[in-house]
């Protein structure tokens, strides 16, 4: 797809909507790191109640605004690992629920696959299966430079802290696949950016 350009970008985010529930657990997360979370409502046409319904939606917009300023006030304090920890399964509605009902996790995968885009639009995911490994892969349709690094970690550490929530540990030690140290065995994550001074702080609390 040719690139639409910066303003045709932005027009073309300003359609899409995101759910509520994901800033609300944002602002909480920089709330909880000592920071003043209402500043990131700050011209907002909505307020914090206003998220309270797992059912409300933020233009991606608005959406970009808020995750600048938590940046701007926690970003160096590893706001992506924190708010990945916060984003539990049932947070995630039918995206959540159709994982959490997959007989495997080859199934829990696929359906984030399939409805990822219900909760995040402008995130696709394609899987492959080599035979041997499973390559999952994360592009998002739109170019967001300054905050590229942030959705990386934050949906990269969210699908592993989610599988880990959905596997059956002892039907894995059977299958010859125990969990060493907490360490979901045979995954491996590469993101295109350095590796951040934070990271070392949460790597231990990774699976």
């Amino acid at each position: 797809m040719a690139n639409p350009g910066p303003e045709k970008e932005r027009q073309m985010l300003g359609l899409f909507l995101v759910p509520g529930v994901y800033l609300r657990v944002l602002a909480d997360v920089v709330r909880q790191l000592g920071y003043n979370d209402r500043s990131l409502y700050e011209g907002m046409e909505f307020a914090p109640q206003d998220l309270q319904s797992n059912d409300s939606r933020v233009f991606v917009t608005d959406a970009i605004v808020m995750v600048e300023r938590a940046l701007d006030l926690a970003g160096k304090n590893g706001l992506s690992f924190m708010l990945a920890r916060e984003l539990r399964v049932t947070i995630h509605g039918t995206l959540g629920f159709a994982a959490l009902t997959s007989p495997t996790l080859a199934g829990a995968l696929d359906s984030v696959r399939r409805y990822l885009q219900l909760r995040v639009p402008f995130l696709t995911m394609t899987l492959t299966d080599t035979g041997d490994h499973v390559l999952v892969r994360l592009k998002t349709e739109f170019d967001v430079p300054t905050q590229y690094r942030f959705l990386a970690e934050t949906v990269s550490a969210t699908l592993m802290l989610l599988a880990e929530q959905l596997i059956d540990r002892e039907d894995a030690d059977k299958r010859g696949f125990p969990l060493a140290d907490g360490k979901l065995p045979g995954v491996k994550v590469r993101l295109t950016s350095p590796e951040p001074a934070y990271y070392r702080k949460f790597a231990p609390q990774l699976p």
